[in-house]
């Protein structure tokens, strides 16, 4: 479709460059011309800090061969839940997708956590 030189070599190439920080392991797909699948782990010692998997897709439409891919993140602790999921055309805009949904995220509930706090101190002021 895309790209038939395409293999799981190429692959773990294309994600280490971009995510080094991370021991990528490439999984066997049963139709990798479809789409194969990877997961990076970050771990402190024994402890797994954070999962990313990853998912290139390869589709075609409107007459139209292209690539997608899928990211979603996991964080501390082998069974920790995904925490979010972000797709598009190249996986540094999907990573980029994910890394600015967790800022937005981060500052929104920090953002809640300071009112709380601001709210809390005026009260006890008085």
């Amino acid at each position: 479709m895309a790209d038939k030189k395409f293999n799981s070599t190429a692959f773990r190439k294309e994600l280490v460059k971009i995510m080094p920080g991370y021991k990528w392991t490439v999984h066997r797909a049963e139709n990798p011309k479809e789409y194969i699948t990877a997961t990076g782990i970050k771990t402190a010692g024994f402890n797994r800090t954070s999962t990313l998997e990853v998912v290139r897709r390869e589709h075609t439409r409107f007459g139209k061969p292209g690539i997608e891919y899928t990211v979603r993140s996991a964080g501390f602790g082998l069974k920790a839940r995904w925490l979010a999921e972000k797709t598009d055309g190249t996986l540094a805009r999907a990573l980029r997708e994910l890394q600015s949904y967790y800022e937005y995220t981060a500052q929104e509930y920090s953002s809640g956590a300071s009112d709380l706090e601001s709210a809390r101190k005026v009260k006890d002021a008085a």
